[in-house]
C-alpha cells in the first residue's frame, strides 16, 4: 500500500509541475511587453509578496490534468 501511495504522489508532482510551468508560461506570454506585470509574476513566484495569492487557480489544475492525463482526473478533488 505505501509503495502505491508513493508512486501516484511522484506522479501527482510531476503533473502539477508541468502545470505549473505551463500556467506560468501563459502567464509570461501575455505580459511579455509590460515589465511591471512580470515582476509581479517573479514575485508571486519566489513568494516576495502579500497581495497576491501564490496557489495556482484550482480550475486550471484540473483542466490540465483531464487535457494532459485524460479524463479520469474529472471527479478527482484539487487540492493545493
Amino acid at each position: 500500500m505505501k509503495v502505491v501511495t508513493k508512486m501516484y504522489k511522484k506522479k501527482w508532482n510531476h503533473y502539477l509541475r508541468l502545470a505549473k510551468r505551463s500556467y506560468y508560461e501563459v502567464k509570461f506570454k501575455t505580459l511579455k511587453n509590460n515589465i511591471k506585470g512580470t515582476w509581479n509574476i517573479l514575485n508571486q513566484i519566489i513568494n516576495r509578496t502579500t497581495a497576491i495569492s501564490t496557489q495556482l487557480p484550482a480550475a486550471y489544475v484540473l483542466i490540465f490534468l483531464q487535457t494532459v492525463v485524460g479524463a479520469g482526473y474529472t471527479k478527482v478533488q484539487v487540492m493545493l
